[in-house]
């Protein structure tokens, strides 16, 4: 990284100048946030792969989305069972960056990018209505 980036103005595409459309008939997808401390309870995050319907989650890690080494096996159980996950940061600002300690190409993970858990959780839902493709989120995520 080691560059600052202002963002003053919209230089993404956004609202109408994107793929994304919802109305009053569309069913988002069931997305959750997990936010990172330490000492998380490794038998609460396999409680949450038992919600019907989950196809997304959010990890807030701590500093660049870090995810604790223990939590493995989570994120392995989770994404055979076809569940998307970012990585997105609890702190105040910066940038997640991709593949930091290997996590996205260990685990076929996301990096949010600049975006904060609440609206990774808005782009992973309204990517998932287009595609499952981890690659494709991904390049969202740098787009939009």
């Amino acid at each position: 990284m080691g560059k600052v980036s202002y963002q003053s103005i919209a230089t993404r595409a956004n609202t109408n100048s994107t793929p994304f459309s919802v109305n009053q008939e569309s069913k988002l997808p069931d997305v959750e946030i997990i936010y990172e401390y330490a000492g998380v309870n490794p038998q609460m995050l396999d409680h949450i792969l038992d919600t019907k319907g989950l196809k997304g989650l959010v990890i807030a890690g701590v500093g660049d989305g870090n995810i604790p080494s223990y939590e493995k096996d989570f994120l392995i159980k989770a994404r055979k069972k076809g569940i998307v996950i970012v990585r997105s940061s609890r702190v105040g600002s910066g940038a997640v960056s991709y593949d930091y300690n290997n996590l996205d190409t260990t685990y076929d993970l996301i990096a949010g990018d600049n975006l904060n858990p609440q609206k990774a959780r808005i782009l992973l839902m309204l990517s998932l209505m287009k595609t499952n493709d981890v690659k494709q989120i991904q390049t969202n995520f740098y787009t939009y």
